[in-house]
């Protein structure tokens, strides 16, 4: 494990209250189905059918889930043992994934996960966290102190426009 977190729990704008946890393998099925269902809902404002169906597919190597839950600072926000959204960050200070579950967006869950990421980053002197971020995370990501390097156009099987973005850390 990458290091040791405390239990840590929020009152957020929903009654009950939020954990954040490292993540395990047994939560693979379940990252993976937030994955799946929030690109597939959330993400098609902003890209085609085609591309959230290549993006979505993605996910469903657990190799990979085992991989980012092994060698990087992956965090779970749960309620009530579902599994409200996640956060992967690569020791580079590479955020390499984050998303929420569709239901629970704009009730803060992304914004303590990206919290317990940076603080995570200072602890281990990080200095700049960089990320490849949609089009839809874009906003948010802004309003968070991140800054746009470029607009840039990958291929994931098919190509599609997301931002490389930064925050410098103090």
């Amino acid at each position: 494990m990458v290091a040791f977190l405390p239990n840590y729990r929020i009152q957020t704008r929903f009654a009950d209250m939020m954990n954040i946890r490292f993540t395990t393998p047994k939560d693979i099925p379940a990252i993976k189905e937030l994955f799946r269902s929030t690109i597939l809902s959330v993400n098609l404002k902003d890209y085609t059918p085609e591309q959230v169906g290549c993006w979505a597919a993605r996910g469903e190597d657990v190799s990979v889930w085992e991989e980012r839950i092994n060698e990087q600072y992956f965090i779970l926000a749960e309620e009530n043992n579902t599994i409200l959204g996640f956060a992967a960050l690569k020791l580079s200070g590479y955020l390499n994934s984050m998303f929420v579950h569709r239901v629970y967006q704009g009730k803060g869950v992304a914004s303590l996960l990206l919290k317990k990421i940076e603080e995570y980053a200072r602890m281990k002197d990080i200095s700049e966290i960089t990320a490849d971020v949609s089009i839809t995370a874009q906003p948010f990501f802004s309003k968070k102190g991140y800054v746009i390097l470029e607009q840039q156009t990958v291929c994931i099987g098919i190509s599609m426009t997301n931002y490389k973005m930064s925050k410098v850390l103090s």
